[in-house]
């Protein structure tokens, strides 16, 4: 190495030296000037803030959320799906749960998922009533399948394009219905797998220090109604529909063969259909101020809503009585 290549080696390790020493003394300089701000850090926060659920606590940023999130996650108390799903861990099962931050700030925190396995956690520490059995199956019935055209032919697998006549069990040639039939909802045998536990009141409220624990549950609309076709409730047919897919891993890998949904479903006569709703179940963490502030927003739309009505009921009102003054 040449004296000048030399000269300036050194030349630049010293002005690096300098640099790295002028940053750490400005990053001294912050972390005085946060200090002299009142500042707390991360596990000053953590042993002094008030908790609204494990080590969270109000208004904290997203960023400490997430420090505390992996704090949780190396204590095993709680997982994450990439930090996109995050998950409470019990003895029982884990629960997922949801954050809700407005402006940058933590609010609240919700269990929204596996509420029935945890709920017993629940009931033991704040004597809370068993859940109870409710009903989710609205309306029951059987029609006529608009779509019935059989099919008669089908592709074996492993056969390419060759077609195969359809074997009789499997075409639906019953009469049909006169009229659409109508079935009692409150019987087992159409109900059972629409029965599943909710609260025993659809919003009750634990007082905890300085937080409410809420327990909210809420019915709708299921959108897409459980349908059975006819075929499938046919035991000869789901028994000739079984020898020719087999164990079903060669329809899956060669689509369009075998005996399909879409014969099952045009070779049907007719269909019965189960309407009900979901049942959604959550339990909130939340700082006493954020739910009064939440009630009073709530109240306050609900005022303003009612309003609004009673305007355009006066104004509808008015115009009634203008046209009958007019005629």
């Amino acid at each position: 190495m040449s004296k000048t290549i030399k000269y300036f080696y050194f030349l630049f390790l010293i002005i690096s030296l300098i640099s790295c020493n002028k940053e750490n003394n400005k990053t001294n300089e912050v972390k005085k000037v946060n200090n002299k701000n009142g500042e707390k850090s991360l596990s000053e926060k953590i042993k002094s803030e008030p908790k609204i659920f494990l080590k969270y606590w109000e208004n904290m940023t997203l960023d400490e959320f997430f420090e505390v999130t992996s704090l949780l996650s190396d204590e095993k108390i709680i997982e994450n799906d990439s930090y996109i799903r995050f998950y409470y861990l019990t003895d029982l099962c884990r629960v997922e749960f949801k954050y809700n931050f407005i402006n940058g700030k933590l609010k609240s925190i919700s269990l929204v998922d596996n509420i029935d396995c945890i709920y017993p956690i629940y009931q033991k520490k704040y004597n809370l009533p068993d859940l109870v059995d409710a009903n989710l199956l609205y309306e029951c019935y059987t029609d006529n399948n608009n779509n019935y055209e059989p099919t008669l032919t089908y592709k074996k697998i492993g056969q390419g394009d060759k077609l195969y006549q359809i074997p009789d069990a499997l075409i639906d040639k019953s009469n049909p219905l006169k009229s659409r039939n109508y079935f009692n909802i409150n019987d087992k045998i159409y109900n059972s797998n629409y029965i599943q536990e909710k609260f025993n009141k659809n919003e009750f409220i634990i007082d905890r220090d300085s937080i409410f624990i809420v327990f909210k549950q809420s019915f709708n609309n299921d959108n897409l109604p459980s349908t059975i076709f006819s075929l499938e409730q046919n035991e000869e047919a789901m028994s000739a529909m079984q020898n020719i897919n087999g164990d079903g891993f060669g329809t899956l890998n060669n689509p369009g063969t075998g005996i399909t949904g879409d014969i099952i479903m045009k070779n049907s006569r007719t269909l019965t259909v189960y309407k009900k709703y979901t049942l959604e179940k959550s339990i909130t963490y939340l700082s006493k101020k954020e739910y009064y502030n939440r009630k009073k927003i709530l109240e306050n739309s609900v005022k303003r809503d009612s309003l609004e009505n009673k305007i355009e009921e006066t104004k509808t009102k008015s115009r009634k009585e203008k046209s009958i003054n007019e005629i």
